[in-house]
């Protein structure tokens, strides 16, 4: 995957994972912290093991999470952004 982006000279990511791609997510994000800008997880599967550093929250929410909790995912989403500024 690390290949794929570097073709596309990416340098951040914003990662929307679901399902069997949560551990890809997780793996880069674990070996290039420094591109990640941002990773919203729904229905992905939980790797803990691969980053246990990862601050994971899980809510109570149906499919549609944002449309039920979009003030907590706010919430969460910009305490965590204000203290990777840090």
């Amino acid at each position: 995957m690390q290949d794929f982006a570097n073709q596309l000279k990416l340098t951040r990511y914003s990662f929307f994972l679901q399902d069997y791609v949560g551990p890809i997510g997780f793996r880069m994000a674990n070996a290039y912290p420094e591109m990640i800008d941002a990773i919203v997880f729904q229905n992905a599967n939980d790797y803990g093991k691969d980053v246990p550093s990862a601050e994971i929250h899980i809510l109570d929410a149906g499919h549609f999470a944002l449309d039920q909790r979009a003030d907590e995912i706010a919430r969460l989403t910009k305490d965590f952004l204000d203290r990777q500024k840090r």
